[in-house]
């Protein structure tokens, strides 16, 4: 979590990534893990739970037969796709604010489904970059997440931006 929140803010600011800034990119991200890695880390808790409650999950409901299997494991298929878009929400917002844990994830739960248009983008972004990366695994090792961590937090951003644009 606190690298992906350093990696979200370094992403997010136009004058690293120009190369117009005082501080480097690596510098900005080292200040952003050091100073975020206890929040992030909180906030992440969730998201290890859920992550191991859908791999048993996703390891038992194959052993299971008949209709309430195709059910649960359908089930199971749109808790994983909200708690990605949850998870992505997350990383964007702990790169913006300075909120407590508690509070980036409330917020985190309620702005996915009410912007569905968002959850929709995010979706498609990290499901290309899984598909790209099962096709050509060597973007893994030369690029890692930022592509698809660039391109969820401007959608978030932008999202972000409209909300507080209408207060």
């Amino acid at each position: 979590m606190p690298a992906a929140v350093a990696a979200a803010s370094v992403l997010r600011r136009n004058d690293l990534l120009l190369g117009t800034a005082e501080d480097g990119v690596l510098r900005s991200f080292w200040a952003t893990y050091r100073a975020e890695f206890w929040r992030a880390n909180r906030a992440g808790i969730p998201f290890w739970i859920v992550g191991v409650l859908l791999a048993a999950d996703f390891m038992v409901l194959p052993q299971l037969t008949g209709p309430i299997s195709a059910a649960l494991l359908v089930f199971t298929g749109a808790l994983l796709l909200a708690a990605v878009v949850t998870f992505a929400t997350t990383i964007a917002l702990l790169s913006r604010y300075d909120d407590g844990a508690a509070a980036v994830l409330r917020y985190a739960l309620v702005l996915p489904p009410t912007s569905l248009a968002m959850s929709a983008g995010v979706l498609v972004a990290v499901v290309a970059w899984a598909l790209t990366v099962s096709v050509l695994p060597v973007l893994l090792p030369l690029v890692g997440a930022a592509i698809p961590i660039a391109i969820v937090v401007r959608l978030i951003d932008v999202r972000l931006d409209r909300i507080e644009d209408a207060d």
